[in-house]
């Protein structure tokens, strides 16, 4: 194995994937000559350096230098068995002929895929691929960039290109809220929410309010709207002159909030219980 550029999940997979089929893996790196002879460019990392990290995954039961690319001189060496390699490799004319050098001494090739997201995508000519997904929390942006070449695995000097940004991602149920104040009694009026689902399956949410300035409360920890429904059962009493302001976390998972953004639904105006809003006793003695 030739592992010229930043050491990452990929290599390490591959090293996982290669020991499960062999009983004594070797890993060749190569040295820092033979790579800037190939790439006109130095290793980011030096020689010593990629050889202390081979040599401590767990994986690895011995680690050589590698100083030619010419296989039949290493296998020479170390008479191996297999040869891993990525399979972006496979099919090509330079390797259709390693794999017919080593068919007399009964080598085996064994193609291994890249790891998704890491170093080295291939993408073939005329074609589209649309594999690399990676899962974005709610209420995130995520902005994908791709660094593109027509050598593989080598992108030195090459510019990352940014592709497209997103908005924010919007993982909530899509509910509707209204708020409303019922009459006074006393100096006092009752605020309602009322919750809708758009749901077609039940939306579970947190409701909580806060009068004024003060924190919040929760109303509701858990609040099941069946789908398509409304839920008017959350009421709360609030004193003339001061203000009530309600807001709600939604998910489609029961009492599971993580990650799922607070919203701000609705905030009352301040009001005043009028004498012809109250009930007046007047007692004639």
């Amino acid at each position: 194995m030739c592992i010229r550029d930043r050491f990452h999940i990929g290599h390490l997979n591959i090293l996982k994937r290669a020991r499960l089929e062999c009983d004594h893996l070797i890993v060749g790196v190569t040295t820092d000559e033979l790579c800037e002879s190939a790439k006109n460019q130095k290793p980011f990392i030096p020689f010593q350096e990629r050889m202390d990290l081979v040599e401590a995954v767990k994986y690895v039961d011995e680690v050589v230098p590698q100083t030619s690319y010419d296989k039949i001189e290493a296998w020479n060496n170390l008479k191996f068995d297999k040869m891993f390699v990525g399979d972006d490799w496979k099919g090509t004319d330079q390797w259709n002929q390693i794999e017919e050098d080593f068919t007399p001494h009964g080598v085996e090739i064994v193609y291994f895929p890249y790891t998704t997201h890491t170093s080295n995508l291939s993408v073939s000519a005329s074609s589209s691929n649309t594999a690399s997904t990676v899962s974005v929390v709610d209420g995130s942006t995520i902005t994908w960039r791709i660094t593109d070449t027509f050598t593989s695995d080598d992108f030195t000097a090459m510019s990352a290109e940014t592709q497209s940004e997103s908005s924010a991602v919007d993982c909530d149920p899509p509910t509707t809220v209204s708020t409303s104040f019922g009459s006074c009694s006393g100096t006092s009026k009752t605020s309602t929410i009322s919750i809708t689902s758009g749901s077609g399956e039940p939306t579970y949410v947190k409701v909580e309010y806060k009068i004024d300035s003060g924190a919040y409360q929760v109303a509701s920890a858990n609040l099941t709207v069946t789908s398509f429904a409304t839920d008017t059962s959350l009421s709360v009493s609030v004193e003339e002159g001061t203000t009530i302001t309600w807001r709600i976390t939604d998910s489609l998972d029961s009492g599971d909030f993580t990650n799922m953004s607070v919203e701000t639904q609705a905030t009352s105006s301040t009001f005043t219980c009028t004498v012809s809003e109250q009930t007046l006793s007047l007692i004639h003695i």
